[in-house]
């Protein structure tokens, strides 16, 4: 009990030590208030800040513009030509479902066409050849959501804001894919099977 009681009392007189406030005289901060240095420092330098914003925005919309992924190099078609390219995939290892049986063994092939459908054809040009251009505006190309435009070279931004049609970029990967080496391709889905057709515009053998 006496234990308890003496507890008490340094707790009691260890609460009123840090609790006790002694009046006295009071001083303003030489500092000033932190949000006001922002807000003077923003209205002083208004016109340079605003400069910086949009030289930035400049120098992003650029890197945008000029942006471009790997590419291989195409060349303008010299004959018509239709071809059916492989697409099949040879599964590497064995796929199995969540109890441990073999859905698909290694070695399997699959045909991506026999599962899915192209809702677009793809047309494949090359964006500096004005006469790839001409042509795919006159066959209604660049103006139909029917189609899918892959540029093999050129600025998709550029064709995009000309076009008001969206424009991507060929990568390496659906060139290799689907055998393109020509411009302009055309690339659609027949049955199972995907179809290109290279088609010659100028200096046909």
């Amino acid at each position: 009990m006496k234990l308890f009681v003496i507890l008490c009392l340094i707790s009691q007189l260890l609460w009123s030590e840090i609790f006790i406030f002694h009046d006295g005289k009071t001083y303003d901060f030489a500092e000033k208030n932190a949000l006001e240095d922002i807000q003077e420092h923003i209205k002083k330098n208004e016109s340079k800040i605003e400069q910086k914003i949009k030289q930035l925005n400049i120098e992003q919309k650029n890197k945008i513009r000029d942006w471009k992924p790997e590419q291989n190099k195409l060349t303008a078609a010299t004959k018509d030509k239709t071809f059916y390219p492989d697409i099949t995939y040879i599964v590497p290892q064995d796929i199995k479902d969540s109890q441990g049986r073999v859905m698909y063994a290694k070695g399997f092939r699959l045909n991506p066409a026999d599962y899915v459908h192209m809702q677009q054809e793809i047309v494949i040009i090359d964006a500096n050849n004005k006469i790839e251009i001409e042509w795919a505006k006159k066959n209604s190309y660049l103006d139909s959501a029917k189609y899918m435009i892959l540029l093999s070279s050129g600025n998709a931004f550029k064709i995009t804001e000309e076009f008001k049609k969206p424009a991507y970029y060929l990568t390496k990967d659906i060139a290799d894919k689907y055998k393109i080496e020509k411009t302009p391709s055309i690339v659609k889905q027949v049955g199972n099977q995907i179809e290109v057709r290279e088609i010659c515009l100028k200096d046909c053998q």
